[in-house]
């Protein structure tokens, strides 16, 4: 039988694990307000949640208490200590209910990092090789990363740079290499839907910005095969700028999900 050192080396290989900077965790170690075990627990339960599905966590202080077995006024106090860590960001969300009064929606949250974590992060030895797709050239600290990321979001400008065109190709380019399930995705109806969802829908968030940001986070859950038809997205939509006469489909190859 297996001991419990292969196990969990197989584990770490081929299973779903958070990725957590080191700095980030030796943070919580040393800050000088002491977080609680059940703070860590929320903000542990936060970052993996972004992280392998959802890309924002949406859950209500209730139900993240029932899940984690916790007084759902621990939940609070943890969002409360988290925010002033710097360690989360937390966006209010409301809508209008039928009697047209502001009804609130459980908050946005998402990882965030401390200020002054980020010279300790240019300084880190990276985890693994990266070179840069544009240049080529092989970048050997997390420092020049973050330049090509911030020169990367200075390109996009306000975000609405991404064309029709290029998420159609992107989502071709999926369907040539045979990198998702084509019997289960419809070509034309993935690209209305993730256009839709980054010009208008979920993703077009703030949170979500730049518009490569957004595409590869659609891209990501369409490989994975967590993809699935936008809330409220609109039967007939068609990307602005874009023909409106797309060629005719055969009815019988349609796919609905």
């Amino acid at each position: 039988m297996l001991n419990d050192q292969k196990v969990i080396s197989l584990a770490s290989e081929y299973l779903p694990f958070i990725n957590i900077p080191e700095e980030l965790l030796a943070y919580l170690g040393h800050m000088e307000k002491k977080l609680s075990g059940i703070d860590i627990l929320v903000y542990l339960y936060y970052w993996r949640k972004w992280r392998y599905k959802d890309f924002k966590v949406v859950i209500s202080n209730q139900d993240l208490a029932d899940q984690l077995g916790v007084h759902v006024s621990s939940v609070k106090r943890a969002n409360e200590k988290l925010v002033e860590a710097g360690l989360i960001r937390r966006k209010l969300q409301k809508r209008r209910s039928k009697s047209d009064n502001a009804e609130n929606l459980p908050s946005i949250t998402l990882p965030a990092v401390p200020r002054e974590l980020v010279e300790h992060f240019k300084s880190s030895p990276m985890r693994k090789p990266y070179r840069d797709p544009a240049t080529l050239r092989e970048i050997k600290s997390f420092a020049e990363l973050l330049q090509i990321a911030e020169s990367n979001d200075a390109n996009d400008g306000d975000g609405s740079a991404l064309k029709p065109e290029d998420i159609k190709q992107i989502i071709a380019k999926l369907f040539a290499n045979k990198e998702i399930n084509v019997d289960y995705y419809d070509k034309e109806a993935l690209f209305n839907q993730v256009a839709w969802s980054i010009y208008d829908g979920q993703l077009s968030a703030p949170e979500f910005a730049p518009d490569k940001k957004r595409l590869s986070i659609a891209v990501k859950l369409i490989k994975n095969g967590e993809w699935e038809k936008p809330k409220k997205f609109p039967v007939k939509y068609i990307p602005k700028g874009y023909p409106t006469n797309p060629a005719p489909k055969d009815p019988s190859k349609e796919i609905n999900f």
